[in-house]
């Protein structure tokens, strides 16, 4: 049995970011039912950076993290993590609503016309689509090195990592979990369910209600892309 104060289920972004945040005094243990950390969602997702994409309150967390983002203020971390990335959003017939939200909910983000559009991605079928817009401030997140930046620091206060670790079985008992899994036991006050798609498996253990979450699958075209074309938005 093995005594922490808080143990995070899930070693993608938001459990070791978590982890990190917590810093040093705080024993804190990570585990995660994969050989490698970041195994899915975290290795998976787009890695895009949009100020105007998805809820208010979704927005406010994007604006928030611009700083962070840009700067890093932990050590491990020396340089921005944001890189210069277009979004280039294509309308068909009864989106229009859709395409006039990212255009009010950003101020970067502009109609242009589908030649314009067309200039930019030749391989484009415009005959597909009625309308389009460009987002200018749009960036790539370096995921990678935020991951890891974010493990070393979680490391450099003293903590582990415990990998292929599948968490099988908790039980709350007299103001602590007690958390079996399958290369040995962990006792804590404090759990966070960081297990991503996964999250209501863990949640299904702690006895709580599932919020209906399910691992997909996800795709991604990735091709070629030609010589810019010198169009400014």
């Amino acid at each position: 049995m093995q005594d922490v104060d808080i143990l995070v289920i899930g070693a993608g972004i938001p459990g070791v970011g978590l982890a990190a945040m917590i810093g040093e005094g705080p024993k804190v243990a990570v585990v995660d039912m994969e050989d490698f950390t970041g195994y899915h969602t975290t290795s998976r997702s787009a890695h895009i950076y949009i100020e105007g994409y998805g809820s208010d309150i979704w927005r406010s967390l994007t604006d928030a993290s611009y700083d962070y983002l840009n700067k890093p203020p932990i050590p491990e971390l020396e340089n921005s993590l944001l890189s210069d990335r277009g979004i280039l959003y294509l309308c068909e017939l009864g989106n229009e609503t859709l395409l006039d939200t990212y255009i009010t909910n950003d101020m970067e983000t502009c109609e242009i016309t589908l030649t314009d559009a067309l200039q930019m991605v030749p391989i484009i079928r415009t005959e597909s689509f009625i309308r389009a817009a460009y987002n200018s401030r749009a960036f790539d997140i370096d995921v990678a090195s935020l991951h890891q930046g974010w493990l070393k620091h979680f490391r450099d206060c003293g903590n582990e990592v415990h990998l292929g670790n599948h968490a099988m079985a908790m039980e709350y008992v007299n103001g602590y979990w007690h958390i079996e899994t399958t290369e040995g036991n962990f006792r804590a006050p404090i759990v966070v369910n960081a297990a991503g798609a996964w999250a209501d498996n863990v949640a299904k253990m702690a006895s709580l209600q599932p919020l209906g979450l399910l691992p997909l699958r996800r795709s991604m075209t990735i091709l070629p892309a030609p010589e810019y074309a010198g169009f400014n938005a």
